[in-house]
């Protein structure tokens, strides 16, 4: 009789615990024609901005000769029911085929950019002495011009009033000539102590150098020159193979090592990137395999660098994580764009659910510390809590409430919390200790 009498009270006390709801399957649905048959819409043209409004039929032929690098996309036609595909993709096909599927270096590029933004704005509210006492001349003269090796590009510039057809560069190729003495009388000192190698040329090895220096760059060309050593030699915005991985392995190596005079060491240690410097005030940042860019302030340091860009490229080492001897744990908080962020969340939710399912505390708490969510869940809305109380993994359930904060009352897309996944699985010592933290938490 009392046994009775105990059953009946614990059927009781279950009672008053919400049942789990059953798990019925949802309806299929069937897939979306987004151009149906007959479709009325007008076609656009698509380009790597967005989608333009349609232009007259007598300046398509100037649209599509303007942008020849760009795929034109038009509405399928049909013909007797039957869809009969018109589209003919020209061009960047590698490109087109990274942006659809969002394989590129750096997928949130509009992050990148609004962060990048951020740092020319701050370098920009610098100033040095010098430029104190001639604010006019050259305090307001300051660009960058960023370009990855899949052809992402953004420029960020602030320039003066230039008058038309002012000499930009203000050295040439025959003042080089006539004031570059020393480069003359160096390399015969290295040719008699057998530097060089046997039937190289003096002269043309020294007129190769002197238009190497004397070249005029923008912003923009001077980015995706540094993109294409950043690719290997292969230039991002054509897809030609404008110099061999060799010369860019030994190119890159010398601008590690003496690209920027005599802060070349400091520079090197504080960014491990290779860059180059020129006495105009350009300072030319390649991160091999990612980007390459251009800064351009005519400002210079003792060392002849542009101070800004120095500064400027430090700050972007040390915002996106470009050092080649930063440790990238996969939870840990860091603005990095070089990880695709869907993968990292996925991988982190993915870790911690498999090792509460498989009762591991001790990678469970690896996991915490380096900042994964407690509370993160699947694309079922389970938690790592839903998952040991389905199990019955009863110490992962402690350690998940008791030290780690778990949400007990947190619900799946079921409507089920992890003490209705107990249930439902006849998990007893998960029920019991549930039970506890649940009635608790409902009663704050």
């Amino acid at each position: 009789m009392a046994s009775i009498i105990k059953k009946t009270e614990e059927t009781k006390a279950a009672g008053n615990i919400p049942q789990p709801v059953p798990r019925n399957t949802f309806p299929s649905q069937r897939p979306v024609n987004y151009v149906s048959p007959g479709s009325t819409g007008m076609p656009s043209f698509i380009s790597n901005g967005g989608t333009k409004r349609t232009v007259p039929e007598q300046d398509k032929r100037h649209a599509s000769q303007a942008s020849q690098a760009w795929q034109h996309l038009g509405r399928p036609e049909t013909h007797q029911g039957h869809f009969k595909k018109k589209v003919c993709v020209t061009g960047f096909v590698s490109f087109i085929l990274k942006a659809l599927q969002g394989r590129f270096v750096i997928p949130d590029f509009s992050t990148f950019t609004e962060e990048t933004q951020k740092l020319f704005i701050k370098c920009k509210q610098l100033s040095s002495v010098k430029e104190k006492e001639d604010v006019g001349e050259s305090a307001t003269k300051w660009g960058i011009s960023v370009c990855t090796v899949d052809g992402q590009s953004a420029i960020q510039c602030l320039f003066v009033s230039v008058n038309s057809n002012r000499q930009h560069c203000r050295c040439s190729y025959q003042n080089l000539r006539k004031d570059i003495i020393h480069l003359h009388a160096l390399s015969f000192y290295l040719q008699e102590k057998k530097c060089f190698p046997e039937g190289v040329g003096i002269n043309s090895t020294l007129d190769l150098l002197l238009q190497c220096l004397s070249t005029e760059v923008t912003c923009e060309s001077g980015a995706a020159l540094a993109a294409t050593l950043a690719n290997g030699g292969l230039c991002p915005l054509s897809g030609d193979q404008v110099i061999s991985p060799q010369a860019v392995r030994s190119m890159l190596s010398m601008m590690q090592v003496a690209g920027m005079n005599d802060h070349s060491r400091i520079f090197h240690f504080k960014t491990s990137v290779p860059a180059k410097s020129s006495q105009s005030g350009v300072v030319l940042i390649v991160v091999p395999g990612v980007l390459g860019l251009m800064c351009w302030s005519p400002g210079l340091d003792c060392n002849g660098n542009s101070w800004r860009g120095v500064h400027f490229c430090e700050e972007l080492v040390s915002t996106f994580q470009l050092h080649s001897f930063d440790i990238r744990t996969p939870f840990r908080q860091v603005l990095c764009y070089r990880q695709w962020k869907v993968e990292s969340e996925g991988y982190q939710i993915m870790n911690v659910l498999l090792a509460a399912y498989r009762g591991d505390i001790v990678s469970l708490r690896r996991y915490l510390l380096s900042g994964a969510d407690v509370n993160a869940v699947d694309y079922d809305g389970r938690s790592a809590l839903h998952v040991a109380a389905s199990e019955g993994r009863l110490d992962v359930i402690k350690f998940l409430v008791e030290n780690a904060g778990a949400n007990c009352t947190l619900k799946d897309r079921w409507g089920n919390t992890a003490l209705q996944e107990a249930l439902r699985c006849n998990q007893d010592s998960a029920i019991k200790f549930l039970k506890k933290y649940t009635n608790y938490e409902e009663s704050l």
